[in-house]
């Protein structure tokens, strides 16, 4: 017999609580979201980076390093049995640390940020 419909009814159920739920727990309209943008950038400054320019590298997260894509992060050359010489078998691309400079932002954390284009001013509000 299967239990694939009580599996079903299990979710549908979750999903109906969230949607009771979800309203009620402090969730912000989108109209009160983009007037809170909106006051913001009255001040000239652009909401996203705070008038700096620059936002967290969406790629690495600000972190300046990203996973190995050679060794999937794990520093070592894939398909190679862990030995008393792990300095032989490291990656080469990564030198068996497992991580990379980060290709967007170049390891240094930021990017320019896309929404005012680096400027740091609020971008016009086309009318």
């Amino acid at each position: 017999m299967s239990r694939q419909p009580h599996a079903i009814c299990s979710i549908l159920g979750f999903l109906l609580l969230i949607s009771i739920l979800l309203p009620t727990a402090g969730c912000v309209s989108l109209a009160a979201r983009q007037q809170e943008i909106d006051a913001y950038e009255a001040s000239g400054k652009c909401f996203l980076c705070q008038g700096s320019g620059e936002v967290d590298c969406p790629e690495c997260h600000g972190r300046g390093e990203v996973s190995c894509p050679y060794c999937s992060g794990s520093g070592k050359k894939s398909g190679v049995a862990l030995t008393d010489t792990d300095l032989m078998n490291s990656c080469s691309n990564c030198g068996g640390s497992g991580q990379i400079h980060c290709p967007s932002c170049n390891g240094f954390f930021r990017v320019s940020c896309d929404r005012c284009r680096g400027t740091g001013i609020a971008p016009k509000k086309a009318h």
